[in-house]
């Protein structure tokens, strides 16, 4: 049920850690992920510490296959691994021009899972003339540098029982004199020590799990020691013997794409849940080390990238904001929402940074707050993979091409505006108020000649976000944008106010929210409001946050989107609801339900020619009620006109699973059979599910075929490997039955991700429809996710009763 949870851990890809000890390398060298020690600084003598003011210069591109891995940099040369349309590889190119030096296959295509890309994920690690890398299947080489040739290989999973992780192995190895640490996870083996000259194993030890972390390395009076974060341990190991020092549970709610940021000697910073980062110290008293919290803080949170600390402080991305964090205290010193998520290192004191859609930009690294001095566009598509540096060039790669930037003196290099296109009316507003003596007085008499039901302001197709206030940041997020984005929203000189402008089609209904000072905020002069089930925080997804209230948002309807009259707002309800418990031989706990009973409907004993209705029955009944409504929608229904079939509704929570499957055919149908006046018979019974719960109603159709003949699915979000489960169901289904399946025209999506609801909603619909016994109707909807959109078409769920006419 928690797969969207760990879907967005799949860009694991950026929390491969490498160290190099016990050799001497080029000052200039980048030779693993985050440089030579794996902190991601570096100071060199380069252009970056002599000259205040930079420039930009591409100095090759070249076309490589998708990949996650980071590039490294040793001897003159450039390491990455990618894949073409059957292998993945791992390449050698000159750092000089880019040619190609060598390739060498390291098994087929590794195809990404669950919404990441396909192709490598861990990042190569170079050292005296070898290079150490891992496969996504779990495969680990050794090559010579020179020209590729084989020195060792080893499958982990076979030879050392490691688990390949859902998305595969992402982890990286450390190098510690001459033994390769690497998190293999399994019993007894979540940590490998392997000779590096030979591959052989010389030690595994601890009980964790692991994902896509990484180690690195701490030393404490002297000793160095390996710290590996699992899924519940940050453990301290001895690299020359294996032996555990010691293991603290970190309190961690998703610490798989976690890896230790060792500062100020013997702290440590762990970014490990989607809520809160925490500092902790290491000590050793009396020959036992010790484990002490420094601070717990919302201020790095939710983000795949690895901090680096740079004179004191933390240069992070928490969520999709630039910050800076004191490290003594957690404490953030400032936010900035330019110049967009991505990945940093730092050089000489300068940030170094690209972007997920493509941007290289260069900041000051100061607490004092954000100064950009130099940004270029380098690639046309997303980036997901960190920057490497040497003799003043930064090395990147994107899903498809890798490249060289020199770091030049001159004038800073900046990434061009596009121009906004503003609709007549308000575009007039901006030009009077930009050129009149009191630019507050002009907006202010134009906000007020507005009806508050007209915003956001809509002239044609162009939507205009608008809000007032004391604010030093403001964006809007919504459906039009997807999940995780948000845009910034430009001031009118000399106003209060901020305005962002979109082009949408005229016929949609969407959600959106304001980011005031990177807090969420319904639109004040928006009285339509929606609470989320899916999202929370800054368009995160409330899944994957603890403790995180659901979001509140604004929406609003294009001019050519009609609400249906059934939505609104019911002041008495004429219908009943009704509390029940279930008994269950089959569930541990009985089942507890709410039911709708339309109006003059008695329980069974009342009056024997009263009228009985299908029965649709609601999972994830909770939302389904308290944010869908329905049962209002049900009883406006009920007092129309409309020919749309009344029904009684049961609201029931549940989790996936065999058992509670069974339970709800063979107990709790029953059960409302005798107790309410239903239609006792499959055709009258829908199945309605969404989202994560989407696969249970598809599931009950097809197992379960005596029971139910209809199902509702509502924003399918089914696993890669469960879509064809379910399309293998439902066309073995041998009984007539109706599917009522849909999806928005903005359901849930990311543009920085390789997932996207519709896309699976498509492809679903479109196979589903090849079922011979199945009639499926729905298909895209003008709307986009959640029960703010998945309630205006609720009737169409009704019309999957078919009475006898």
């Amino acid at each position: 049920m928690n797969w969207l949870t760990r879907l967005f851990v799949l860009c694991s890809i950026c929390v491969l850690t490498n160290h190099t000890q016990g050799t001497k390398l080029h000052s200039q060298e980048w030779p693993g992920f985050r440089g030579q020690d794996g902190s991601g600084n570096l100071e060199t003598d380069g252009v970056l510490s002599r000259s205040r003011k930079i420039g930009l210069k591409i100095r090759w591109k070249k076309r490589i296959g998708s990949g996650y891995s980071s590039v490294v940099v040793s001897q003159g040369r450039v390491v990455a691994m990618y894949c073409n349309q059957s292998q993945d590889l791992i390449g050698c190119f000159s750092q000089e021009n880019g040619e190609e030096i060598w390739t060498v296959p390291i098994g087929d295509r590794f195809k990404g899972e669950n919404g990441s890309f396909d192709g490598p994920i861990s990042t190569p690690l170079v050292r005296d003339g070898m290079v150490f890398c891992l496969s996504p299947r779990g495969k680990m080489f050794s090559l010579k540098l020179s020209d590729g040739s084989e020195l060792w290989s080893r499958d982990l999973v076979e030879q050392d029982e490691a688990k390949k992780p859902l998305y595969g192995f992402a982890t990286t190895p450390i190098l510690v004199d001459e033994t390769l640490v690497v998190q293999t996870g399994g019993e007894e083996k979540s940590l490998t020590g392997l000779d590096a000259t030979t591959g052989q194993a010389k030690w595994a030890c601890s009980s964790d799990s692991i994902d896509s972390q990484s180690p690195a390395l701490i030393t404490i009076e002297g000793k160095q020691i390996v710290l590996a974060a699992g899924g519940k341990n940050l453990t301290g190991v001895d690299p020359d013997n294996g032996n555990v020092l010691f293991e603290h549970p970190h309190g961690g709610g998703n610490g798989s794409a976690m890896v230790p940021v060792v500062f100020d000697g013997n702290k440590v910073l762990m970014t490990l849940d989607d809520g809160f980062s925490t500092a902790v110290s290491i000590k050793k008293i009396d020959q036992q080390y010790q484990i002490s919290p420094d601070w717990k803080d919302r201020s790095i949170k939710n983000t795949y990238n690895v901090p680096v600390m740079h004179g004191g402080h933390f240069y992070a991305y928490s969520t999709r904001i630039m910050t800076c964090v004191d490290g003594s205290t957690g404490e953030a010193k400032w936010k900035s929402r330019k110049p967009g998520d991505g990945f940093l290192v730092v050089v000489d004191g300068h940030v170094i940074l690209n972007t997920k859609r493509g941007g290289l930009y260069v900041l000051r690294a100061t607490p004092d707050g954000y100064e950009e001095i130099a940004g270029a566009k380098i690639f046309e598509d997303l980036v997901w993979s960190v920057p490497a540096f040497s003799q003043d060039a930064v090395f990147m790669r994107s899903l498809g091409e890798l490249a060289c930037v020199d770091i030049v003196g001159g004038d800073t290099q900046v990434v061009a505006k596009k121009d906004r296109e503003i609709g007549k009316e308000f575009g007039n507003l901006v030009s009077v108020a930009s050129k009149s003596a009191d630019p507050q007085q002009v907006v202010d008499e134009y906000l007020k000649r507005k009806d508050v039901d007209a915003f956001p302001l809509i002239e044609g197709n162009l939507v205009h976000f608008v809000y007032q206030g004391d604010a030093r940041d403001v964006a809007v997020a919504g459906d039009m944008f997807g999940a995780r984005q948000e845009r910034k929203m430009e001031r009118i000189p000399g106003t209060d106010t901020w305005y962002h402008v979109i082009e949408l089609p005229d016929d949609v209904r969407l959600n959106y929210v304001f980011l005031v000072d990177f807090q969420p905020k319904t639109d004040p002069r928006n009285k339509r409001t929606a609470t989320s089930s899916i999202y929370a925080g800054e368009m995160e997804f409330a899944v994957r946050l603890r403790n995180e209230a659901p979001l509140k948002m604004s929406w609003f309807g294009m001019p050519n989107w009609e609400q249906p009259d059934f939505t609104a707002a019911v002041k008495d309800l004429s219908g009943e609801l009704v509390k029940k418990t279930v008994a269950s031989k089959l569930m541990e706990q009985p089942h507890e339900i709410e039911v709708y009973v339309p109006p003059k409907s008695p329980e069974t004993g009342g009056e024997s020619d009263a009228e009985r209705y299908p029965v649709v029955f609601v999972f994830d009944g909770a939302s389904a009620k308290s944010q869908g409504r329905l049962h209002e929608i049900m009883d406006n229904l009920c007092q129309s006109e409309s020919k749309t079939p009344k029904a009684i509704l049961v609201f029931i929570q549940g989790a996936p699973g065999a058992s509670y499957l069974e339970s709800i055919a063979t107990e709790v149908v029953p059960f409302v059979d005798k107790q309410f006046k239903t239609i006792p018979d499959r055709t009258a019974r829908i199945c309605m599910s969404n989202g994560l719960m989407a696969p249970m109603s598809l599931q009950l159709v097809a197992k379960y075929p005596d029971v139910f003949g209809a199902a509702s699915v509502q924003t399918p979000l089914i696993f890669d490997m469960d879509q064809q489960r379910s399309i293998d169901e439902i066309k073995e289904i041998t009984r007539p039955t109706r599917i009522f399946f849909e999806w928005g025209r903005f359901d849930m999506f990311n543009p920085d991700e390789n997932w996207d609801a519709r896309k699976i909603g498509k492809r679903l619909f479109d196979e589903f429809s090849k079922s011979e016994n199945v009639v499926i109707v729905g298909g895209e909807a003008p709307d986009s996710t959640d029960w703010s959109s998945w309630r205006n078409r609720f009737d169409q769920v009704l019309n999957l009763y078919v009475p006898d006419r």
